[in-house]
This record gives C-alpha cells, sequence and structure tokens, in this order.
C-alpha cells in the first residue's frame, strides 16, 4: 500500500523522467506510460507529448514515415533554448498538427513530439509545453 501511495505522490507531484534525467510534467498533462528511453504523457483526446531519446538522424527516419502515414510536412525552424540546440519540424494532417523538436545538448539527445488540433494557434514561449520540460530537465 504505500508503494502505491508513493507511485500515486510521485505523478501527482508533476515530474516523470527518461534516461536518469528528471523533468516536470507541464500543467494540465499527466503521464500515459513511461520507459528508460519513452516518455508518453497526454491531455486528453487531442493533446500529447512523447518524449523519446534521439537524434535528428531518427527525426529524419521519422518524417519518412509520417510522410508515409499521409502526414505532410509544412516547414522547420532552428534555434538555440538554453542549452539546447532545437531543430522544429512541423507535420499535417486532417485536423492534427504534430510539432516534432529535435532538441540537443552536452547532456542529453530528446525528440519531443507535440499533438494538437490543427484549429488552435502554435504554442510559443512559456505557453508551450515543451519549454516547460526543456527548461526542467536535468
Amino acid at each position: 500500500m504505500i508503494i502505491l501511495i508513493c507511485a500515486v505522490s510521485a505523478v501527482a507531484a508533476g515530474d516523470a523522467t527518461i534516461d536518469g534525467h528528471k523533468f516536470t510534467i507541464p500543467d494540465g498533462y499527466s503521464l500515459y506510460n513511461s520507459s528508460d528511453d519513452t516518455v508518453s504523457l497526454e491531455k486528453d483526446d487531442y493533446h500529447a507529448i512523447t518524449i523519446i531519446l534521439g537524434d535528428a538522424e531518427n527525426l529524419d527516419n521519422a518524417k519518412d514515415n509520417l510522410a508515409n502515414m499521409g502526414y505532410d510536412y509544412s516547414g522547420s525552424n532552428s534555434y538555440k533554448y538554453g542549452d539546447f540546440d532545437v531543430v522544429q519540424q512541423n507535420y499535417e494532417y486532417d485536423d492534427i498538427v504534430i510539432y516534432a523538436y529535435v532538441c540537443m545538448s552536452d547532456e542529453i539527445d530528446l525528440i519531443i513530439t507535440l499533438t494538437a488540433p490543427k484549429s488552435e494557434p502554435a504554442l510559443e514561449g512559456t505557453d508551450n509545453p515543451v519549454t516547460t520540460i526543456l527548461d526542467s530537465i536535468k
């Protein structure tokens, strides 16, 4: 019983871990699934985040897979955020948009995907839940 309470407390505290690196789960999201190299978060049926250990080569493979599934590549952007060099790629399919971020630092390389309805404006700055993850990763 104590172990169950501790596990529930860890999720309620809003933290998750990938490859030994702890980060804060963004507001409104909850832990859906977790392993050593992948963390899945969900907010509702239309909003999800997946964090995967990986680099740009993995994203190129993902780009091909998404194209084969009917997703349209709609552009990219590169920038520096804190300790991370970030490459953001955007994909659209019907009413869904997937923002795929390759986040590379000296400590860890991640691919973070954010799925949302296309009708919503793109989230930027502190409104973007990916920012919460990058700001808090240790």
